[in-house]
């Protein structure tokens, strides 16, 4: 069983950038889900129909800002227009 259980508590289930959705969170005393919980389906089935939609979490992820120089000379060139 799930420990943890998402809900839908704002109307209209709106779409947010991370920071309005950690807002929306904490304004009715809520958290963004981790990367654990919504692996273990604690947000499926909540009410906003986003089950097949990319969603917000409150895991980090390292993301890189460059192209690693390793993986750099294996990106083509842009193709130039005829």
């Amino acid at each position: 069983g799930r420990d943890v259980w998402a809900a839908s508590f704002k109307v209209g289930c709106p779409k947010a950038n991370h920071t309005a959705a950690e807002a929306i969170c904490t304004d009715y005393g809520a958290r963004l889900c981790t990367e654990e919980e919504l692996l273990a389906d604690c947000a499926t089935a909540t009410g906003c129909g986003f089950d097949y939609e990319m969603i917000w979490s409150s895991t980090a992820t390292a993301v890189p800002t460059t192209t690693p120089p390793s993986e750099a000379s294996s990106i083509p060139p842009p193709s130039e227009a005829p």
